[in-house]
C-alpha cells in the first residue's frame, strides 16, 4: 500500500534530479564555457551543486532551486508517507500473528524511527 506514495517519489525525484543536473550544467557552460562545466563535473561537483543556489541570488531565476531542492524535500516527504504505511501494515501483521503477547501491540512508536535489531 505504501508503494502508492513511493512509486511517484521515486519518479518526481529522478524527473527533477535530471532536469536539474541539465539546467545546471548549461547553466555552468554559460559561465565557465564548455571546458569548465566538464571539468566542474568531473572534477568539482559541489560547484554542479551549488549552480541552483548561483543562479537564485546572482541572476534571480530561482526554478532551479525549486526544481532540484523541491523536488527532493517533496519526493521525501512522499517517500516517507509511503514508509509510514508500510511500517503500519507490518506491525499489523506482527500483532496478529503473535500469540506470545496474547494480541497485545508491542508497538510503541518508535519503530516508525529506528530500525528493527537484528
Amino acid at each position: 500500500m505504501g508503494m502508492i506514495f513511493k512509486a511517484p517519489a521515486f519518479f518526481i525525484y529522478f524527473v527533477s534530479q535530471i532536469l536539474g543536473l541539465v539546467i545546471c550544467f548549461d547553466l555552468i557552460q554559460e559561465s565557465l564555457a564548455t571546458a569548465g562545466a566538464v571539468v566542474s563535473l568531473l572534477i568539482f561537483p559541489a560547484v554542479l551543486s551549488l549552480a541552483p543556489l548561483y543562479s537564485g541570488f546572482s541572476l534571480g531565476d530561482w526554478f532551479p532551486v525549486l526544481l532540484v531542492y523541491g523536488g527532493t524535500v517533496a519526493s521525501g516527504i512522499l517517500f516517507a508517507i509511503g514508509a509510514v504505511i508500510d511500517r503500519d501494515r507490518v506491525v499489523q501483521a506482527e500483532t496478529s500473528v503473535n500469540s506470545a503477547t496474547k494480541g497485545e501491540s508491542r508497538y510503541t512508536g518508535w519503530e516508525v524511527f529506528t530500525p528493527p535489531a537484528g
